[in-house]
């Protein structure tokens, strides 16, 4: 009987409970689905189609122009070398990262945590807020305030009633309309004198040569020659437990030892930072090579974009609406929000009724029943009206090698 089959085949068939292929099968361009693990055997390869239209399907991989993709279920990815990405941003470490914006705290901040990013900028109007975001009222308020009109040579002051009025400069000083404050002489000869005498308003009225006596006397102790001398004692870095307080720009490069952290801490002119390995920080983040990077929140273009130039990284967010894609807008969340629930008693069905609103009915006529799965059963009793259906066959046209196996199969 199996001679037979394979005989009229021309070909052994393939068991469908199992069987090992012999030679290579040829899907011609059609789906292999709902399959279990897949084994390659020894010193073979799985080779990916190459595609550049990027795939729909949750789980898809393709070969595209020297880079491995696959989709995720709404964002095509690209596979890149272990090890090649940023490791570290803004002390996370999770492989997939991303941006919030919330308006918490009282001044603009990033807060990192988990996997999120959330950078909070607070309403500048808030109670407590130093730093934060100018509302449309505020900015009016603003921009009515006082006009810039005012006389050559004038200057506003406050008068006995609190409001701002035009003056002159008089007394110890006068003023040019360049903004030049020219001071009254104070008996001093011009010139340069290294120790004055000043009175009660700060003018010099006296100066003269100032003697090595009043730089020792002044210090407390002898300085060191520059040009080169011998310390009588040890030099060292300061040890304390906190960061000075006070710095300011012109503070740049002054350094201490941070007992507590163990680490030597410096002031950039700004901050206070501390020495760490040589190349052990981001050297490149999105294209920018800056040691100290920022990120900045925008609204421009029709897409949720980010843009890195100089050392700021801009995000882009814009209000949503039919034409782009960004964030949802309060009246648009209100809108959304009055839609009509997803609500919907058991086997019951939404269909208009006649004022053009959806409501919920029972389905009825020549469908007898349907399952809250939405499987329909049609009425088909005999007893009903003559056009509903009672028999349906199905002709079916077999191939004449089919035949003959049927035929066959009966004889035997």
């Amino acid at each position: 009987m199996p001679l037979d089959i394979n005989t009229a085949l021309t070909y052994t068939p393939v068991n469908k409970a199992g069987d090992t292929m012999v030679g290579a099968l040829a899907m011609g361009g059609n789906d292999i689905t709902n399959a279990g693990n897949i084994t390659m055997a020894a010193n073979k390869y799985l080779g990916l189609s190459a595609n550049s239209t990027n795939g729909t399907v949750a789980g898809q991989l393709w070969y595209d122009a020297g880079t491995i993709k696959y989709y995720d279920g709404s964002t095509t990815k690209s596979l890149g070398v272990a090890g090649a990405g940023i490791t570290n941003m803004n002390g996370l470490t999770a492989g997939t990262q991303s941006f919030a914006i919330g308006t918490s705290g009282n001044s603009p901040s990033f807060v990192s945590a988990t996997s999120t990013h959330t950078l909070n900028i607070p309403m500048a109007s808030t109670a407590a807020v130093t730093a934060g975001l100018i509302s449309k009222t505020d900015y009016d308020s603003f921009n009515a305030k006082q006009s810039s009109t005012l006389a050559d040579a004038k200057v506003w002051v406050g008068n006995s009633g609190n409001t701002a009025t035009a003056v002159s400069i008089s007394g110890d000083a006068s003023i040019a309309n360049t903004g030049a404050l020219t001071l009254a002489t104070s008996g001093v000869t011009a010139g340069t004198y290294s120790k004055v005498t000043v009175d009660a308003k700060g003018r010099v009225t006296v100066g003269s040569s100032i003697a090595s006596s009043d730089i020792t006397a002044a210090l407390g102790f002898t300085p060191v020659n520059k040009a080169g001398d011998v310390m009588l004692g040890n030099l060292s870095l300061s040890s304390v437990t906190s960061d000075p307080a006070g710095l300011v720009a012109g503070d740049e490069g002054k350094m201490w030892y941070r007992s507590d952290l163990n680490t030597i801490r410096y002031w950039d002119g700004a901050a206070a930072v501390s020495l760490g390995v040589a190349g052990s920080g981001i050297t490149n983040m999105n294209g920018l090579t800056a040691s100290t990077q920022s990120f900045v929140l925008g609204t421009a273009g029709t897409d949720i974009g980010i843009s890195s130039a100089g050392s700021a990284h801009t995000f882009d967010i814009p209000t949503a609406s039919a034409t782009k894609r960004g964030a949802l807008s309060s009246a648009d969340w209100s809108t959304f929000n009055s839609k009509m629930s997803n609500s919907l008693a058991s086997t019951k069905v939404w269909v208009g009724n006649a004022s053009g609103v959806a409501g919920a009915v029972a389905l009825s006529g020549d469908v007898s029943s349907i399952t809250n799965a939405g499987v329909v059963t049609v009425d088909k009793t005999t007893t009903a009206q003559s056009n509903k259906l009672l028999l349906l066959m199905v002709p079916v046209l077999l191939p004449p090698w089919a035949t003959n196996l049927t035929a066959l199969l009966l004889a035997l």
